[in-house]
């Protein structure tokens, strides 16, 4: 795979150079027959070696510079073509772009209350019965109690207030209540996650709330809106499951801050969480939420190290704890007791007994906690070793078309793009594959992948030239870039190098000088035999 990572074509490129100047060089020196026609003729072949040493030296630098084609060129590109580093954000419209849609509740048996951002799903606290923990209304002589409504959702596009609710691009999603109070947000389960992956969300939030409209830049009468973002590791949906890790409490009144939460994947699909739960039942409640990412950062930690029981000590008290083997965890952001129990299939009672802690119990980044691992009973019989399985690995294609009407979409009869260059690079920004031709890339493994393409010169890219793309096992991913031809006119003088001879240009500089020099020192020495 490493040979099909830079075309062959500039290597036989450089080779047909060396040899066709190799060649003229030896030609040329026949004709001096003379008394010292073979030390020319030595030096001939000497030139001829070291032209051809030249000309792959040549076709090496240009094979270096397919990663940069089109860093010279005159011709204006729309996109930078520096190849980009993750991370890729794993959502699915994380802007709140494009179409909002009403949904059904299936949780509560009921259509969404207005219209939700596409990939996104709403969720929230079914109001109960007057006589209920969240009554939907409440008694007329009860002062204290506050109505519980089911939230709405829209779009803020086009929503006259000052200043605006939207953080970036055309539009956000807002979730609001008036008059009465509500627990509830929104959803976005993922697949393809990289088990044991640590991921981070984060999503920008901005509240206002108040009983007028006098001032709509600045809330009031408002305590809290207790706004948290949360991740389920396992990729369950349900809000009020303890395996959803949840951040700390926030409020973002009249501006837009950023809340995020990392936690490690336990399976190959997680969901993202927000929810708000204002406290007072005010007519403006309104949260609007922009710019959602969801990031794998990085692959699972190293394996603990495997230490004895405390109790396995001499005369350590024994608390009726487990006893064989325990794993030291450190805590790390979005843990919680829960979600680690899970993670080692230890017993939750025993973690709690082993550090002293309970249900109430607050976890610290840097913590040691002491793990109990399930005890296995010993095979009965040694297994045959089996071979390993092969790491997944997927697909990625790329290639390119001559967009011939300029607007970025592949037509029929769209001849393919010579020339284009592609690379390829992983989650550490290191390059893995590079290629100036189409093609497909079928074993690399799976996991998130960055590409940036460069069209030829003389063109013009009418598409996007970077991507962000997560392999998924032996599933394929296509990337296609279009380029649309400039007119002699609009690319200014028509006499203009093309980029190309510039890469092998440089390696002709090297091996001229190269030649120059073995000249220099055969003359030398012939001039010193004849004194």
């Amino acid at each position: 795979m490493l040979a099909d990572r830079v075309p062959s074509a500039s290597l036989r490129a450089g080779l047909a150079v060396g040899n066709a100047r190799g060649d003229a060089g030896y030609e040329h020196a026949q004709p001096n027959v003379t008394l010292s026609s073979c030390h020319l003729t030595k030096i001939a072949m000497s030139m001829r070696r070291v032209l051809i040493a030249g000309g792959l030296t040549a076709a090496l630098i240009a094979i270096a510079m397919v990663p940069s084609i089109g860093a010279q060129q005159p011709v204006p590109q729309r996109a930078p073509t520096a190849t980009p580093t993750l991370p890729v954000d794993l959502l699915k419209n994380g802007g709140f772009e494009g179409a909002f849609a009403r949904q059904w509740n299936a949780a509560n048996n009921a259509w969404v209350n207005g219209r939700v951002a596409e990939g996104w799903t709403a969720w929230w606290r079914k109001p109960t019965a007057i006589d209920g923990k969240y009554p939907g209304r409440c008694p007329e002589d009860d002062e204290a109690c506050q109505p519980w409504h089911e939230p709405e959702y829209r779009e803020t596009k086009g929503i006259p207030y000052t200043p605006p609710r939207i953080r970036s691009g055309d539009n956000s999603q807002m979730v609001f209540t008036s008059f009465g109070v509500h627990e509830g947000g929104l959803y976005q389960r993922v697949s393809g996650v990289p088990k044991g992956w640590r991921v981070r969300f984060s999503i920008w939030v901005r509240a206002w709330s108040r009983d007028d409209t006098r001032d709509t830049s600045q809330s009031s009468g408002q305590p809290g809106l207790h706004m948290r973002i949360g991740i389920d590791p396992t990729g369950g949906v349900d809000p009020w499951s303890e395996a959803v890790s949840w951040s700390e409490e926030f409020d973002s009144f009249d501006e837009f801050s950023q809340a995020s939460i990392e936690v490690t994947a336990q399976a190959e699909a997680l969901t993202a969480f927000f929810r708000s739960m204002p406290e007072r039942a005010l007519k403006h409640i309104d949260v609007m939420l922009d710019d959602a990412e969801l990031i794998a950062i990085g692959p699972p930690p190293p394996t603990p190290v495997i230490i004895d029981s405390p109790n396995d000590v001499a005369g350590a008290p024994t608390r009726n704890a487990p006893t064989g083997k325990t794993v030291a965890h450190i805590v790390q952001s979005g843990d919680t007791l829960f979600a680690i129990a899970q993670q080692y299939r230890a017993d939750l009672a025993a973690i709690y007994l082993l550090n002293g802690l309970n249900e109430n119990s607050v976890l610290k980044v840097g913590q040691s906690i002491v793990i109990p691992l399930p005890v296995e009973s010993p095979p009965t019989a040694v297994p045959t070793a089996l071979p390993p399985e092969p790491a997944p690995v997927g697909a990625l294609c790329v290639s390119a078309f001559e967009d011939a009407a300029g607007d970025g979409h592949y037509s029929l009869g769209d001849a393919p793009l010579r020339g284009a260059a592609f690379v390829v690079a992983d989650g550490s920004g290191a390059t893995v594959a590079a290629t100036i031709s189409g093609r497909c890339f079928d074993d690399l493994p799976v996991g998130a992948y960055a590409v940036s393409a460069q069209v030829p010169a003389g063109y013009l890219a009418t598409t996007e030239t970077r991507w962000g793309v997560a392999l998924i096992e032996n599933e394929r991913v296509d990337v296609v870039v279009g380029g649309q031809r400039i007119e002699e006119s609009a690319a200014g003088a028509g006499d203009t190098p093309s980029v190309q001879p510039i890469a092998i240009g440089a390696g002709s500089i090297i091996f001229l000088a190269a030649v120059a020099a073995v000249l220099r020192r055969r003359a030398r020495r012939y001039t010193d035999k004849r004194a």
